[in-house]
């Protein structure tokens, strides 16, 4: 991801005829190749799969980090966030709120990653809080750990009628400045009663 170079694969030599290289536009790098961006976020995106002799899978993928930290001088306008804290128990959910709050004096321009790396974090974890940071905010207020429900929930889209070719432009301007906070408090409102996980 550093480099933005594929090393070759090592001890390849012929390709499996079996494969259907070309139709599933396929193949195995035999010389250092530069990494493509096919995304317009131009963040690179890879998969990366083991297969071990003795059973072992395994299959990730990786999406590289922003060239460009996004900070609050960043937007027009500064915008709440959802800053979400999860845990297998109460007390170490309350501990991690209590970190995220240390975070909103100490670390202001890391708060937008943070919340977003915080959130998926905390998806995991049965015991979760929350707090909506408004800029400007040295100290928040979490909401009580609550204990999630293991069962999925229903999944609700709502959109906007922009249409998608406005996606760069019109729809995610509206999203980002315009419904932020009714987004983080619908959010918010939705976590405290186990709508969304």
């Amino acid at each position: 991801m550093k480099t933005g170079l594929i090393p070759p694969n090592i001890n390849f030599n012929k390709p499996n005829p079996a494969i259907l290289w070309d139709r599933y536009r396929m193949r195995v790098p035999t010389e250092v190749t530069n990494l493509s961006v096919r995304h317009n976020s131009g963040l690179p995106l890879i998969s990366i799969a083991s297969s071990g002799i003795g059973g072992a899978n395994g299959h990730a993928i990786i999406e590289g980090a922003p060239t460009k930290r996004i900070i609050a001088s960043d937007l027009a306008e500064p915008i709440p966030l959802l800053l979400v804290s999860g845990g297998l128990t109460p007390r170490a959910t309350a501990q991690i709120a209590s970190d995220l709050n240390m975070m909103t004096s100490t670390r202001q321009n890391e708060l937008r990653a943070v919340s977003s790396a915080y959130w998926r974090r905390a998806r995991q974890m049965t015991w979760r809080s929350y707090a909506i940071w408004t800029p400007g905010e040295d100290r928040v207020t979490f909401s009580e750990p609550i204990l999630t429900p293991r069962s999925k929930q229903p999944l609700v889209f709502v959109f906007p009628g922009q249409g998608p070719q406005h996606i760069e432009s019109m729809f995610y301007r509206l999203i980002q400045h315009l419904y932020a906070l009714t987004v983080a408090s619908g959010q918010a409102a939705l976590l405290s009663i186990h709508c969304i996980s």
